[in-house]
């Protein structure tokens, strides 16, 4: 039940279809963080780590919300999608943010598998692997993922620069 946009013929408009029903199981598709109960799409590098691969149950969204409760942590989050700063609808923020199926790791290297489970980029990484591990660096800094320099933020005031080549990182700058 991905969200497509169906279209609603008594008013016109074009209107989303439910994200899930209700109580669906999913999986995060990358480590994230949260605190105070919120994960905003910035993709702050503080507070709770929830790794990649965790089960989350599906309890609402709305336009800018989707709220998962994290049956092993007993606690509800609020991802909140700061457009500004994710470039994506809530729609997107769902789909690449949890799955049906968990993550197969196994095509990674075993230092990489370490490193996405610990939710921190290494030298030596593949880009596929450093999302894994990290998440979506916010749009408005990093325009696209073909670009050699991605710029995470560790908190409202501070960043990560992680530089590539070939594909790889090769330096991470606090």
């Amino acid at each position: 039940m991905i969200a497509v946009l169906a279209s609603s013929p008594a008013v016109g408009r074009e209107k989303p279809a439910p994200l899930a029903a209700k109580g669906d199981k999913l999986f995060t598709q990358f480590s994230l963080y949260y605190e105070k109960g919120h994960h905003i799409t910035t993709n702050y590098r503080i507070g709770i780590l929830v790794p990649v691969n965790t089960e989350v149950e599906f309890v609402k969204a709305n336009k800018k919300t989707i709220t998962v409760k994290i049956p092993g942590y007993d606690v509800e989050v609020e991802f909140i999608n700061v457009k500004d700063y994710s470039g994506e609808t809530i729609e997107r923020i769902f789909s690449r943010t949890f799955g049906r199926e968990p993550v197969d790791l196994s095509w990674f290297t075993e230092a990489e598998q370490s490193a996405i489970r610990l939710g921190v980029v290494a030298v030596g990484m593949r880009k596929d692997a450093v999302i894994k591990a990290m998440g979506y660096p916010p749009r408005h800094k990093t325009p696209t993922l073909s670009i050699n320099q991605w710029r995470y933020w560790k908190s409202r005031f501070d960043t990560v620069l992680v530089s590539f080549e070939n594909d790889k990182v090769i330096s991470i700058t606090d």
